[in-house]
């Protein structure tokens, strides 16, 4: 089964959120932006491969903790590993 997600966000939207202090790559920033901007509606998934960015935000609890802090939503974001998000999403069509 193919999954495609599409969905237009306007740039203002994206641009007000500053989350350089929690990653270390400009596209993982963009990717995080965009998934700040969708969190108030609920759970979004970022599914990473790069230990050094993303999932070192996940993976750290204190820098993890500051993000939340900072964003009124960030606990709505899950970060995963590709096959953590099929888990999940195999889990939640058993339910």
């Amino acid at each position: 089964m193919n999954i495609c997600f599409f969905h237009v966000i306007e740039t203002g939207r994206i641009d007000k959120f500053d989350v350089s202090e929690f990653v270390n790559d400009s596209e993982d920033e963009k990717f995080l932006k965009l998934a700040l901007a969708e969190a108030s509606k609920g759970t979004v998934f970022l599914l990473s491969v790069d230990r050094s960015s993303l999932l070192k935000l996940r993976d750290d609890s204190s820098l993890y903790k500051k993000f939340c802090n900072k964003f009124q939503y960030a606990k709505n974001i899950r970060i995963t590993l590709p096959g953590e998000f099929i888990d999940i999403f195999k889990t939640k069509n058993e339910e």
